[in-house]
């Protein structure tokens, strides 16, 4: 398998990540039931995109073995840094292959990282494989290897933090996020204040169906990188990370972060709104900032 570890130099750091070294993996670790594959994943839209291309066909990169030789050997030890940002675990599709994480757990050397995954872990997606991913990402966190259990809406959320392997992230439906105005070139401007953007989110439940907290990602509301928050490389608790639809494909990613709700119903919050209402809501607005 193919990876390709980046260390921006000054001043060309990711605007979303910040200052910190982030590697890609090919696409073939990617699981095929992943709900976002094909239906939004950011890394499936460009600039990502391109990148991600080349390192699974090869053309940047190296294998896996020499990948995590660079990690133990151009890292600094107390580096922070970001592992997949485009692909997942190593091994194919659902399959997270023990040996190749046990080398990378080791040559990470207990350094913080943020890193997700999308491999199945719960029984209903096949006992034996969730079995097995899960003994071997139980293992690599022990270890010192941080993972983040990757949940397509709140609902999904509960059931993988009942698992008590690892913290877990969520989708969660756009109405999360503050609203900017793209500027192009990755640039953005804010369209509302911190304010009006917590005035119009108050209503939002920050809670899961089972009681579980709920903290919006930072990034989408105010200029904190993953380098900054550094949130989701370290144990919260219980508590949810949440990340608003966004990108290009962010209505299809909206739908995942709802697809488990039956219509017309909420998104599996004890007091939130409907989708429908939400809509409504923000046309009734839009129509008295014109009148």
């Amino acid at each position: 398998m193919n990876a390709h570890l980046i260390i921006p130099k000054p001043g060309k750091e990711n605007r979303k990540t910040g200052r910190m070294p982030v590697a890609y993996v090919a696409r073939e670790s990617c699981p095929t039931t992943c709900a976002l594959q094909g239906n939004g994943c950011y890394a499936e839209s460009y600039p990502v995109r391109a990148h991600w291309d080349k390192v699974s066909l090869g053309l940047v990169g190296t294998p896996w073995s020499r990948f995590c030789l660079q990690i133990a050997l151009h890292l600094d030890r107390n580096q922070i840094w970001r592992y997949g940002v485009a692909g997942d675990l190593p091994g194919p599709g659902e399959f997270i292959d023990r040996k190749d994480l046990d080398l990378h757990t080791i040559a990470n050397m207990g350094r913080p990282v943020i890193a997700y995954t999308h491999k199945p872990v719960l029984d209903r997606e096949g006992p034996a494989i969730a079995a097995h991913n899960r003994r071997a990402i139980a293992e690599a966190i022990e270890d010192g290897f941080l993972i983040n259990l990757s949940a397509n809406n709140p609902t999904h959320a509960d059931e993988l933090a009942g698992l008590h392997l690892a913290p877990v992230v969520s989708l969660l439906p756009e109405a999360y996020a503050r609203r900017h105005k793209s500027l192009g070139g990755g640039k953005k401007e804010w369209a509302e204040t911190i304010g009006e953007y917590r005035d119009r989110t108050a209503h939002l439940s920050k809670y899961t169906l089972a009681g579980r907290r709920i903290a919006v990602c930072p990034a989408t509301y105010s200029d904190a990188t993953c380098a900054t928050c550094r949130a989701c490389a370290h144990s919260r608790n219980g508590t949810i990370i949440g990340f608003p639809a966004h990108g290009t494909a962010k209505q299809k990613v909206e739908a995942v972060a709802a697809r488990d709700v039956p219509a017309g119903t909420s998104w599996a919050f004890k007091t939130h709104r409907t989708m429908a209402q939400v809509m409504a809501g923000e046309h009734a607005a839009a129509a008295d900032k014109v009148a």
